[in-house]
C-alpha cells in the first residue's frame, strides 16, 4: 500500500527467512499485475535480519542506507512497526529518540508478555527510568491479558454465542495437563485452534500440540474423571476470563502512557 498506493520507498525488515520468501512471492505477483495496468513502480526492498535490543543507532542507519542505496547522511525516513513483538517496540522507540533522521513512528504493540523485565536493560517494561526507580511491575498474566481484543469477546457475549468461548476452558485444561507432564511446559505457545460446536477436547489437544510436540497427551488422561470435571466447569472459566478482560484496555493503555511519558521526558537518552 505504501509503495504502490502512496509512492513511498519502503524497506521491510523481517527476522524469519520464510516470511521474507513469502513476501517476495506476493510482491512479484502484485508487481506483475500493477505494472501491466499502471506502469513501472519502484518495489519494496526486503531485509532478512533481527533487530536486537542492543542495536546501535549507527548500525540501524547503515541498514537503511544499504537498503535504499544511500551514500550520505542527509536523508529522512519514518518507522512503522507492525507486530513489534516483545522488546522490538521499545527498541524502535529508542531508535526514534536517538536518530534525528527519523521523523515519525507508528507502532502497533503486541505480545506484551514477551517484554523483558530486567531492570538493568534499557528496553522491556517499564521503559521509563522513573517507573524502574519506583519498582513498577506487571506480572506475566497482566501483560498477557493486555494482548487480547475485548471487542470480539463482547460481541460473542452480546450475541449469546457462549459456546464459542468454550475454547478457553479447553486451553486452561490443556495447560493443566502439560504442566503436570513437565513444569517447563508452563505458558508454552500452542497452535491456534478455531472452536466449532463439534470440536471435542481430544481433537483440540491433537491440533493444539501437533506442530510443537506431536500427539503427546494420552487418551486415558483426556478421558479421566479429573479432566472431565474440569471441562464441565467451562462456564465458570468464561465468567473468570470475562472479568480478566475488563482490565485488558487499562493495562494496554498503561504501556502506551509510560512510553509517551518516557519519550516526552527524553528519559531514553
Amino acid at each position: 500500500m505504501l509503495t504502490y498506493g502512496y509512492h513511498f520507498e519502503v524497506c521491510a525488515i523481517e527476522a524469519q527467512p520464510q516470511l521474507i520468501t513469502l513476501a517476495g512471492d506476493l510482491d512479484n505477483q502484485f508487481h506483475h499485475v500493477f505494472q501491466k495496468k499502471y506502469g513501472y513502480r519502484k518495489r519494496t526492498s526486503h531485509v532478512n535480519m533481527r533487530i536486537e535490543p542492543d542495536i546501535t543507532s549507527k548500525e540501524f542507519l547503515n541498514i537503511i542506507k544499504s537498503s535504499f542505496d544511500i551514500d550520505n547522511d542527509d536523508f529522512e525516513f519514518g518507522l512503522v512497526g507492525l507486530h513489534p513483538c516483545g522488546d522490538l517496540g521499545p527498541t524502535l522507540l529508542r531508535l526514534f529518540n536517538e536518530i534525528s533522521n527519523i521523523k515519525y513512528i507508528n507502532i502497533v504493540g503486541c505480545c506484551y508478555m514477551k517484554l523483558s523485565t530486567n531492570r538493568c536493560l534499557n528496553v522491556g517494561f517499564p521503559l521509563s527510568k522513573f517507573c524502574k526507580n519506583n519498582n513498577y511491575q506487571l506480572c506475566y498474566n497482566s501483560r498477557e491479558i493486555a494482548c487480547h481484543a475485548i471487542e470480539n469477546y463482547i460481541m460473542k457475549l452480546n450475541e449469546g454465542e457462549y459456546w464459542k468461548l468454550k475454547i478457553h476452558a479447553y486451553r486452561a485444561t490443556i495447560e493443566k495437563i502439560l504442566i503436570e507432564m513437565d513444569s517447563q511446559y508452563k505458558h508454552i505457545p500452542l497452535a491456534n485452534v478455531k472452536y466449532s460446536i463439534d470440536l471435542d477436547f481430544g481433537s483440540y489437544c491433537k491440533k493444539a500440540t501437533s506442530k510443537l510436540f506431536g500427539d503427546i497427551i494420552e487418551t486415558a488422561t483426556i478421558k479421566s474423571n479429573e479432566i472431565e470435571n474440569c471441562l464441565k466447569q467451562w462456564n465458570s472459566v468464561v465468567i473468570f476470563y470475562s472479568f480478566r478482560l475488563f482490565f485488558a484496555p487499562l493495562i494496554e493503555s498503561s504501556f502506551y502512557m509510560i512510553d509517551i511519558c518516557t519519550y516526552k521526558n527524553k528519559e531514553m537518552k
